[in-house]
């Protein structure tokens, strides 16, 4: 057993020792298991030993080295699949998270931003004195399709509200609040 292979552990993977010779950190390229490192021996010293060997020795050495380039050939593709894997694996991440929130940031949040300033102005109007009289004003200029269910009084609607009918200006207010999405 080589000098390389000597403190590593049964078990295939071990950790770096106290000169960090050798070891496997989980997500690092430094991590090697026995049988990278095996076939990383074999070519040197399998194929050099095979040479000895009494007359067929020439002929065992050079499936020996072919078979440790092999097995370089599968370890480095190894290798490359993982990262592809993790290139992969990081792009779907950036892209299942970006997505969202660019959606949220640009199409969401703006309209939802116009909605909440406007709101806050309708409810302060409301608070104010004489609110409800600006509200009904605001949807007696406004779309007339809300207008049509309510019960019209004599003389209409906008004479009421010039009277200060308080029904009138409520029923009106009210409309005005739903207008703006906001409960009455």
């Amino acid at each position: 057993m080589s000098e390389r292979l000597r403190g590593i552990p049964r078990g295939g993977v071990g950790r770096t020792d106290a000169a960090g010779a050798w070891g496997a950190t989980p997500g690092t390229r430094r991590g090697r298991t026995v049988a990278c490192l095996m076939v990383g021996e074999i070519r040197p010293f399998a194929g050099d030993a095979a040479s000895k060997v009494p007359f067929v020795g020439g002929q065992l050495k050079k499936p020996l080295r072919s078979a440790a380039e092999a097995g370089t050939g599968l370890a480095d593709a190894g290798r490359s699949l993982q990262d592809t894997v993790g290139h992969v694996a990081m792009l779907t991440t950036v892209a299942l998270i970006v997505i969202p929130v660019v959606f949220v940031l640009l199409l969401w949040l703006p309209p939802r931003l116009r909605w909440i300033r406007r709101s806050a102005v309708t409810r302060r109007l409301a608070a104010g004195p004489g609110g409800a009289d600006i509200l009904a004003l605001r949807v007696l200029t406004g779309s007339q399709r809300e207008l049509a269910a309510l019960p019209t009084p004599p003389g209409g609607l906008a004479e009421a509200w010039r009277r200060g009918d308080k029904q009138v200006i409520a029923d009106l207010a009210a409309i005005g609040l739903r207008q703006a999405g906001l409960r009455a």
